[in-house]
């Protein structure tokens, strides 16, 4: 399976071909490593959340196209040591995630659970082909409130707040006159 973690798009390969419309993306499992549960997961759908969503091109055969949602793409992106680099990039399905085009359904992982047990990770599959986010985030939208002194920034993706240097910020007019630094 391949992963752009800039775009988003999942390509998944098989054995043999799938029917594209029989692909249930809310059973997935994203894994960091083998080494689960002590490595990082995302698993939907979970009390929370919804399930995974997207789009999956509907074309069947041995390799299934998936383009994940902003929202499942910035999940991904908001859990440490998760889909970061091609060593921490594992995917496992649960029963009936997908079909044959004889209908026959994808094996059951035994004892695979929402909280990532041992006995599924065998079939947990390392990415092949992984494309790092290399795209910045960009500040779409934000707020200031003179009266709470609150600075509200709306990201095109989610952020590290760790990574935030607040010093570098500035407000001004319109015409880029008379700004004044931030400070805390």
């Amino acid at each position: 399976w391949d992963l752009n973690m800039t775009s988003g798009i999942v390509v998944l390969s098989f054995s043999e071909s799938v029917s594209a419309a029989s692909f249930k993306p809310a059973k997935v499992m994203f894994l960091s490593s083998l080494a689960c549960p002590d490595g990082s997961r995302l698993t939907y759908p979970t009390a929370n959340d919804a399930a995974f969503g997207g789009s999956v091109v509907l074309a069947n055969g041995p390799v299934l196209t998936w383009t994940l949602t902003d929202t499942d793409l910035n999940n991904l992106k908001r859990i440490d040591n998760l889909a970061t680099v091609d060593t921490d990039s594992y995917i496992a399905f649960q029963e009936n995630a997908f079909q044959d085009i004889a209908r026959n359904e994808n094996a059951d992982l035994p004892g695979f659970t929402n909280d990532c047990t041992v006995s599924a990770l065998p079939f947990a599959v390392k990415v092949t082909t992984f494309f790092a986010d290399n795209k910045a985030p960009e500040i779409e939208s934000w707020t200031f409130n003179l009266n709470d002194a609150k600075l509200t920034l709306v990201f095109s993706e989610v952020v590290r707040l760790n990574t935030l240097n607040i010093n570098a910020l500035k407000i001004a007019n319109a015409d880029n006159s008379a700004s004044e630094a931030l400070t805390t």
